[in-house]
């Protein structure tokens, strides 16, 4: 809710802005605290604080302006209100814009996506000339006319018709199973029966769903089948125990006033930290309000704790202390390779080879980004890490059914496509049945996933 209140330029202690109640307006003040301490920037600030700086700071709004004279936007109907007033800001002058969109393909409403925006483009910049790309070159006519029936049931929509010269393919096929176990069996024996008739492989198969939730059975009945498959977005690369350790460290080198990641380093490798002192030490940095690196200090300057804590903590700022500055000279690769040496986080793993293996894909992370990015540093690393995704990196060229919710489909393509749970409160999703404009999302979402198919 915060992060939509940011999206749509709502200020801290604001009320009456459709996402905030008095009660939430005092946590986001709260929130908006605990960040300036922690000299902290979420995904919604990068934005908001621009438009802010936009606005309050004339010359550099004027600046910038003069930078970017030719303003290019990409998947336009996925913007929200603060990026709207963004490209706004900085075409006003120059008037040189031109962005790409389809607003059938608008499905981010529930992340802050204002469909309005492409709607009103004509409005917002009477002078643009608008050209209409109908023709499709992935899709048969009948998935075509399909997804083109289905989207016409939508009032928020510009008038066009998706049109090809791709022959007219098979006819979409629609099954009702008793449930979801029956209807997991079906989609199985379809895709066994695909591959079996030959020309089409594993990898030329997706299964969609709505939710995460629902691939649970499909996965058991793939799995019984020794049918092989991947889950595309589902837990991440960066998201493992190992990983995050590993960024953790990065983090905290980038800014040592990073609270949440320190908290989790501290004791990882165990070096007799217990929660308990943990604790102590935030409780600390509560009432002096204080980072929570200057409270561990602070509490080593007064011995607060017995000796062997003491100790331990003495010997962990030496440790991040040193890494810190050994950074400033050295590139990612090196910093990672310094965490390593000298927290034995490796022997940590000593038993646990997968895992190694994933600290040392993180070398080769560092390594390809240090040959893309020469001069950049681990900050400028962690925004890159930040923003990737399963999505990105996914290939299609292994030999495995890719199985994954509607919105991550969105630009991918498959030559058979299974979309599954393709009922009342599930598409469209029981959150959505109330409003209007969200069952027109839903229905948009529907419309994403049938031309994945080609």
């Amino acid at each position: 809710r915060i992060d939509r209140a940011k999206n749509r330029g709502g200020k801290p202690g604001v009320t009456g802005n459709g996402e905030l109640d008095e009660h939430l307006s005092n946590i986001y003040e709260l929130y908006e605290k605990e960040m300036r301490k922690l000299n902290a920037l979420d995904f919604g600030d990068l934005l908001y604080v621009t438009v802010r700086l936009f606005e309050e700071k004339r010359g550099v709004l004027e600046a910038y302006q003069e930078q970017f004279r030719h303003i290019l936007v990409d998947e336009y109907q996925d913007t929200n209100h603060v990026q709207y007033k963004i490209v706004r800001m900085l075409s006003r002058k120059h008037k040189n814009i031109f962005v790409v969109g389809d607003d059938n393909q608008s499905i981010y409403g529930w992340r802050g996506a204002d469909i309005s925006n492409i709607l009103n483009f004509e409005k917002d910049f009477p002078d643009s000339s608008i050209i209409k790309l109908e023709k499709n070159y992935r899709s048969t006519k009948n998935i075509l006319n399909a997804a083109n029936g289905l989207i016409t049931k939508n009032r928020k929509r510009h008038e066009k018709n998706l049109w090809t010269e791709n022959p007219e393919g098979e006819k979409l096929s629609y099954y009702e199973a008793g449930d979801e176990r029956e209807e997991a069996r079906y989609v199985v024996s379809g895709i066994e029966s695909e591959v079996a008739r030959g020309g089409k492989s594993y990898r030329d198969v997706a299964i969609f769903y709505r939710t995460n939730n629902q691939s649970r059975v499909i996965e058991e009945e793939l799995l019984r089948k020794d049918v092989p498959y991947a889950i595309v977005g589902g837990t991440g690369f960066y998201q493992r125990a190992e990983i995050r350790d590993i960024t953790a460290f990065l983090r905290v080198i980038a800014n040592p006033n990073d609270d949440l990641s320190l908290r989790r380093i501290i004791n990882v490798p165990p070096r007799g930290i217990g929660k308990n002192t943990i604790d102590e030490v935030g409780r600390l940095a509560a009432e002096e309000d204080i980072p929570f690196v200057e409270a561990i200090r602070k509490s080593v300057a007064e011995n607060v704790f017995p000796q062997r804590t003491v100790l331990a903590l003495k010997k962990f700022l030496s440790i991040m202390d040193g890494l810190i500055e050994f950074e400033k000279n050295h590139g990612v690769g090196e910093t990672i390779d310094r965490i390593l040496e000298k927290t034995g986080y490796l022997e940590l793993l000593e038993k646990e080879p997968e895992r190694r293996e994933n600290v040392g894909e993180i070398f080769n992370i560092a390594a390809e980004f240090e040959r893309e990015e020469e001069g950049a540093g681990v900050r400028e690393f962690l925004d890159r890490i930040t923003l990737s995704s399963d999505i990105d990196s996914y290939s299609g060229k292994e030999e495995r059914v890719a199985l994954m919710t509607l919105h991550s489909a969105k630009g991918l393509e498959f030559p058979v496509v299974f979309i599954i749970g393709m009922e009342e409160k599930l598409i469209p999703h029981f959150n959505s049945i109330k409003d209007d404009g969200d069952v027109e999302e839903e229905r948009r979402l529907f419309y994403v996933g049938i031309t994945r198919a080609r």
